[in-house]
């Protein structure tokens, strides 16, 4: 099942003793290796094995194929929107139109008249169970008021019913009417008739209400502010739309997660040996010698298999990090902030590496959900003597301008710490090496930049194809995830604010030191540091 022979052939290339090797050699080699490989497969898969592995399958094509939806119905929100900015239509508009509710009261020629709509205020009356709502709009050429007014009265009862509703009178230019025998939002304005007063009334309040709770609240969100008479005021924004945009996406992407939710509990299940896939009796597994296994439960190494077949995630997590990933039994994700960023669980089964039984990873967008403002993880709880990120201190050689610092053992665990800005601790205005000082900030944002990629790699790859990826199928990019690049969260050029470096290292109260060479290429620097023994 698993794509064994791409993988043998990717590992034997890495071999400085195969590159000595004919073509035809290394094929042999691959073969052989090939068929060891597919001689311990047999041992290990048993057919319950092999039957759950089955329903994992058709449980990732339905996540495909819900995913497939949720692709289409994105890129058609996205489409939607672009419309909008090409016609030059203002976000207030967009937002009326979008709106379930009134998008069954605007005709095409209210359209017109609204995009001169510059303000909408809302305010109590009366004794408080009153309320009053004005539409203020730009000189047009349609109607002279330049305020349409539309109050509720309600009586004063402990439960206040609505007791009736007053509208302004129109004022239209000749040949302008909208709202005369035919379907309008402007009738909104218009006095009851008296024919099913109740009825009318009450449809009023609706739209009324609809765009007090629904519509404010959002032009709010985007570029407004409460004054003091508790009703709203709206300046221009540099990109109302694209926010607006980002809330869409949140609750289609909610829409989604809920139905996700139940098929990521049945792999759940049957991963974990919760449940038992039907039509599968209980057996045990039995190995070529003839002898009894232990009896197998669920799928073991699902995640950690899973995760080590992704192209990012596989250079993350070394041979010391597969221990404590076997404990690994689920993966989950979800919006905070408002929807604005998102929360990564890691849930483990009770191990002998660490006491937590949950690990977090949390990415906080700013308040436009353009750039990363910083990221929070879990401080992991080590066992005595079974840390996987030790702490290493590296020195300088004798004769180097090189400071001592401290970094982490390489480990996917490291994940859970912060990226944190460098403290230095020299005197800066006497360190004269200008350029390790600026290397150090350039890559500090790479780090930050990285970190943020893995993290929406988990959510947007590993969570939703987990199961292509601990078969194999998913193993190359280009395949399964071709749509998930499109539609990034943050502009690349916008992850990080300007103000917030500083701040960035109480995100985690661990003591980490951000690594200054990394890289292949700072290799000859490298080279002046020793490790503290």
């Amino acid at each position: 099942m698993i794509n064994y022979r791409d993988k043998l052939e990717r590992s034997v290339s890495l071999i400085p003793a195969a590159a000595a090797l004919s073509a035809e050699d290394r094929a042999a080699l691959v073969k052989a290796l090939e068929t060891l490989v597919g001689q311990h497969s047999n041992k290990l898969e048993s057919p319950e094995l092999k039957k759950r592995i089955e329903a994992l399958t058709e449980i990732q094509r339905q996540l495909k194929d819900l995913e497939t939806n949720f692709f289409v119905e994105r890129a058609a929100l996205k489409a939607k929107q672009k419309r909008f900015q090409e016609e030059g239509h203002d976000f207030r508009l967009y937002t009326l139109k979008n709106n379930e509710v009134l998008a069954k009261e605007i005709t095409e020629h209210d359209e017109e008249a609204f995009k001169y709509l510059s303000d909408i205020k809302c305010c109590r009356i009366g004794s408080s169970n009153g309320f009053k709502m004005e539409f203020i709009f730009n000189p047009n050429p349609y109607f002279e008021n330049s305020v349409l007014k539309k109050t509720y009265h309600m009586t004063n009862d402990n439960k206040p019913i609505l007791e009736k509703a007053i509208g302004t009178e129109i004022k239209w230019y000749p040949g302008k009417i909208f709202a005369e025998n035919c379907r309008s939002f402007f009738n909104f304005f218009q006095p009851l008739q008296a024919a099913d007063v109740q009825s009318q009334m009450h449809r009023s309040y609706d739209i009324f209400s609809t765009i007090r709770d629904e519509i404010i609240p959002l032009w709010h969100q985007v570029n407004g502010k409460k004054n003091s008479h508790n009703s709203y005021n709206y300046g221009g924004h540099q990109e109302p739309l694209e926010i607006i945009f980002l809330g869409e996406r949140a609750v289609l992407e909610g829409k989604y997660q809920k139905l996700y939710e139940p098929l990521y509990e049945k792999r759940y299940e049957i991963v974990n040996g919760i449940t038992e896939v039907q039509e599968t009796k209980s057996e045990t597994a039995v190995d070529q010698e003839g002898g009894k296994a232990t009896e197998e439960k669920g799928v073991p190494y699902f995640w950690v298999t899973a995760m080590k077949n992704d192209e990012v995630l596989g250079q993350k997590i070394t041979k010391s990090d597969d221990g404590a990933l076997k404990y690994l039994k689920e993966i989950k994700w979800c919006r905070i902030d408002n929807s604005k960023g998102f929360k990564l669980e890691f849930f483990f089964h009770p191990n002998p590496y660490f006491k937590n039984t949950v690990l977090t990873k949390a990415y906080h967008m700013s308040r436009d959900s353009q750039m990363l403002e910083k990221t929070t993880g879990t401080n992991i709880n080590w066992h005595p003597g079974k840390s996987l990120t030790p702490s290493l201190l590296k020195k300088p050689r004798k004769r180097s301008k090189n400071a001592e610092f401290l970094t982490k053992q390489q480990s996917f665990f490291n994940f859970f710490n912060t990226p944190e800005y460098p403290g230095f601790p020299w005197d800066s205005s006497t360190y004269t090496h200008h350029d390790n000082f600026q290397k150090i900030e350039d890559q500090f944002e790479v780090q930050r930049d990285l970190d943020y990629e893995v993290g929406k790699t988990i959510r947007d790859r590993v969570i939703p194809h987990a199961v292509s990826l601990f078969t194999g199928e998913a193993v190359e990019r280009g395949t399964y995830f071709e749509d998930l690049d499109d539609d990034d969260d943050l502009n690349d050029d916008d992850y990080y604010s300007d103000d917030d470096d500083e701040e960035e290292g109480e995100a985690v109260e661990q003591d980490t030191k951000f690594r200054l060479f990394d890289n292949d290429d700072d290799a000859e620097e490298e080279d002046e540091f020793e490790e503290d023994p």
